[in-house]
């Protein structure tokens, strides 16, 4: 196994080391950060080292002082008052635990953002190199292929209360698949958990058995230690930095599944749009891809040349969408920023309003503001001539709470812009009868805009409707795959207080009402099928041990992969939150969002139009999916649509609604990724005002029922 950074089988060199020291330096940039008294974090030193002339790294099985004795981690511990950063705090602890000293560790840099621990700690990880001796000067500086000295392992000086064994696992045998075993990563990501079982036997010691609960004990397979939880984690982060473990792991599903969540998903399901998607059809392990991975993804690119066999129906109409959007390129740069740098919840984005209706106005475009009622919608309409069709176009606005723009709605409303601006410009100068539309929908996180824009007859005159999405995603990648359904349950439980030991029979338990129900969901989720999701939580109001509680409510929310199932998923639901005492109950659904409906014609337009022009590829189906839920579903529902995702760099754990997806959401190559997204939109939605064979098929297509989802086939 090949790896451009270093040998598997041969001592590590200070060439190996450079070339380690440049490729975390790529996947994190970060500077270590500063102690922050109101943040508890800790740090961990991946330490590598050449033992006996082999090259590895380093693991403790954790002493009695330390949090869960007996299992396998990197030393390292909690950042302290005396730390003057968390590289600091992880080289002290380092030589606290095993005895080696700063000066014989050759820091190599810091291997992602920090990760919350099982505790509730930020654990930053760096990653450095174990010398026999103290160093002058780091030998990356000057490289060469010579092998650097080995440590003897009679050479470290453990603190027994901390550390009750130290071994060195070389890198052949965290590749080894006898070793290897698939996992989920608290059910979310996959990775190898690595057996060790065998190597700290052979030393005698008592190690923290198997107990079957994730992250608690040597592994939740019994009688093994392993390299798993976050340790496992950050090892498999490092193996896979090295381009040594390549390929998706598919982690099996041991036993009922009790969450019903599927731990091969690479996607977080949230209320509102996905939080990730899948950035190939095949078998990468995380859907991400840097900065530094996307400009380094550029170098040799080439875009594909255009030539007088293109497919396009109207390439002048398209070499006239494409100037328009690269001389509209610093204002939809500024636009996005002004969005960005003022984060709006729904229903509230009034700055992003007022600055987007401005500008569509001084476009020439007439405006509508505060449209249908709804006080931050708004409608930017150009009509070109007489008659001819309406195109239509959506841009969001809202952002999250605490977190800003982590969906990156700065970018959703200038893909809408910038298509809105090019297709009108387009019309003027090819002489095309239509009209464009533009709807500024508020509140998509939750609040279903869409929907009351919808129920006012805001898309009645359109033909058809488009908008875009960003992820996280492999350079140059688009999906048209389906969301999910989803609809909110609120139940509410009213009871009758009384004092818990003097008089409980005088109660009404809201409490066991509310339990007895969620206990009654949770059962039936062993029932549903694997692409339904239940999920919610139990709250109240003046609870107290000593009182019978009078009140609580549940929120539920239901998801299934088309609106039907939804449907009929949220009765079985029902019936199952009923199952309580004799409390009164109320029950409350707010606006279900409905799955999304592509349609197939405008995705195959969308796919050949960004592979041929932009070398952007497209996944369609299960492989382009959107794991999340969105109101334009139900726009879908209502007329021919399309809603592609896109990617844009970020980095790992960094999808969509963290604020990390907020920062990678402003900086200037998600922007160069969104621009051929919003040529390629606009290419396809203009065929629509200008090919009458085409809309007929866009049109039947719809009629028929026929989706991405679908296969291209009629629903039936």
């Amino acid at each position: 196994m090949l790896s451009p950074y270093l040998s598997i089988d041969k001592p590590l060199s200070s060439h190996h080391l450079a070339k380690i020291r440049a490729r975390l330096a790529v996947a994190n940039p970060e500077v270590p950060a500063l102690p922050n008294a109101s943040v508890r974090s800790a740090a961990v030193l991946i330490p590598l080292c050449n033992v006996d002339g082999q090259p590895g790294i380093l693991y403790e099985v954790r002493g009695q002082l330390r949090h869960h004795a007996g299992e396998v981690s990197f030393p390292g511990g909690k950042v302290d008052e005396v730390d003057v950063s968390s590289l600091g705090a992880a080289l002290r602890e380092t030589h606290e635990e095993i005895g080696i000293e700063a000066g014989r560790i050759e820091v190599l840099g810091q291997m992602g953002p920090p990760i919350l621990s099982y505790t509730g700690l930020r654990v930053y990880p760096f990653v450095g190199f174990v010398h026999p001796l103290p160093l002058g000067r780091p030998s990356y500086l000057d490289p060469t292929d010579e092998a650097l000295p080995s440590m003897q392992m009679d050479a470290f000086s453990l603190s027994p209360a901390e550390v009750i064994h130290l071994f060195h696992q070389r890198f052949t045998d965290l590749v080894d698949p006898k070793v290897l075993r698939p996992h989920a990563f608290r059910e979310i990501e996959a990775y190898y958990a690595v057996d060790v079982t065998s190597e700290v036997q052979r030393s005698g010691i008592k190690f923290s058995a198997g107990t079957g609960v994730d992250e608690v004990g040597g592994s939740d397979q019994p009688g093994r230690l392993e390299i798993w939880g976050l340790t496992g984690w950050y090892t498999n982060v490092f193996m896979r930095l090295m381009e040594l473990r390549k390929k998706l792991l598919k982690p099996r599903n041991e036993g009922t599944n009790d969450t019903n969540e599927s731990p091969t998903s690479n996607t977080q399901i949230t209320h509102g749009h996905a939080v990730g998607m899948p950035c190939t059809s095949g078998d990468e392990l995380v859907p991400y891809s840097t900065i530094e991975e996307w400009n380094a993804s550029m170098l040799d690119r080439k875009l594909p040349e255009y030539s007088d066999s293109d497919p396009l129906y109207r390439s002048d109409v398209a070499e006239t969408i494409e100037s328009c959007i690269d001389a509209c390129n610093k204002d939809l740069r500024e636009l996005s920023l002004k969005i960005h740098d003022h984060p709006e919840l729904g229903y509230k984005e009034k700055y992003a309003h007022d600055t987007l209706t401005e500008f569509m106005s001084s476009r020439g475009f007439k405006v509508t503001r505060h449209y249908l009622g709804v006080e931050t919608a708004w409608r930017a309409e150009y009509q070109f001539g007489e008659g001819g069709r309406t195109l239509g176009f959506n841009s969001e606005m809202d952002a999250l709470p605490g977190i800003g723009h982590a969906c990156g709605h700065n970018l959703i409303a200038i893909v809408g812009v910038g298509a809105a601006l090019a297709v009108a410009e387009a019309l003027k100068k090819h002489g095309i009868a239509g009209k464009v539309v533009l709807l500024g929908t508020p509140a998509e996180e939750g609040g279903a805009g869409k929907i009351k824009l919808i129920d006012g007859g805001g898309y009645k005159d359109m033909d058809i409707c488009l908008m875009a999405h960003p992820g996280p995603g492999k350079p140059h990648y688009a999906g048209t795959g389906p969301s999910l359904a989803i609809q909110k349950l609120i139940v509410q439980y009213f009871g009758h207080t009384a004092h818990a030991s003097a008089a409980p029979w005088e109660g009404k338990n809201a409490l066991d009402a509310a339990f007895l129900a969620y206990s009654a969901i949770s059962v039936l989720r062993q029932q549903i099928k694997p692409t339904h999701r239940v999920h919610g939580v139990v709250e109240g109001r003046n609870w107290a041990s000593n009182i019978i509680p009078d009140y609580a409510k549940m929120e539920w929310l239901v998801r299934a992969p088309s609106w039907a199932e939804v449907q009929a998923l949220r009765e079985r639901v029902k019936k199952a939150a009923a199952l309580a005492t004799d409390c009164r109950m109320e029950y409350h659904q707010e606006p279900a969002m409905y799955d999304l409906r592509q349609n197939i014609t405008l995705a195959d337009e969308f796919s050949a139009v960004a592979k041929q022009r932009y070398g952007i590829s497209t996944d369609v189906g299960a492989e382009g999916a959107i794991g999340g839920s969105t109101d334009f579903g139900n726009v879908t529902y209502e007329l021919p649509s399309l809603h592609p995702m896109f990617a844009i760099p970020t980095v790992p754990n960094g999808g969509n609604h963290t604020k990390l997806f907020a920062d990678a959401a402003g900086t200037k190559e998600a922007h160069a990724a969104t621009l051929p997204i919003i040529k390629a939109l606009a290419i396809t939605g203009s065929r629509v005002l200008t090919d009458d064979a085409f809309l007929a098929k866009v049109k039947q297509s719809f009629k028929n029922g026929e989706t991405t989802s679908s296969g291209g086939k009629a629903d039936v």
